[in-house]
């Protein structure tokens, strides 16, 4: 099921995070709270993701490997097209080793990859590159 939720004041990153364990998304709403301004929009499935996505316009991707209706390798092209965004930056998270997975990340388009459970310190620098970007994009 998918959730928005506005979690600090400002002007709020969007943040959608595709990952279908409740629990980890649970823990990147505690960690955007520690992030900054973010805005978080959860989705379980891929489908639920590119439903959400065009009215969320999301400005960082966090998504996971493994999907019960697919996978983020092929969810991210379906994403950034679907926003319109052909660089929008996305994090790949696994719960496998990064290193196993992170040439097919590469390959597929993402700027990053990260170990689940995720921490805090990656999350503030990717949203504060997304927010700088964003600013730069609508420059």
């Amino acid at each position: 099921m998918a959730r928005e939720r506005e979690l600090s004041a400002g002007t709020p990153t969007r943040v959608l995070c595709v990952d279908d364990d409740r629990i980890h998304g649970l823990l990147l709403g505690e960690l955007c709270r520690g992030a900054g301004a973010v805005e978080l929009a959860i989705a379980e499935t891929a489908q639920e993701a590119l439903a959400l996505a065009a009215g969320f316009a999301p400005q960082l991707l966090l998504l996971d490997m493994n999907l019960p209706d697919g996978d983020g390798l092929t969810l991210l092209p379906q994403l950034r097209a679907r926003v319109g965004h052909p660089s929008l930056p996305a994090v790949l998270c696994t719960a496998e080793l990064p290193c196993d997975v992170a040439p097919q990340a590469r390959a597929a388009g993402f700027d990053e990859v990260w170990a689940k459970p995720v921490a805090l310190q990656p999350l503030r620098d990717a949203v504060a590159r997304a927010a700088t970007q964003s600013g730069a994009d609508a420059a």
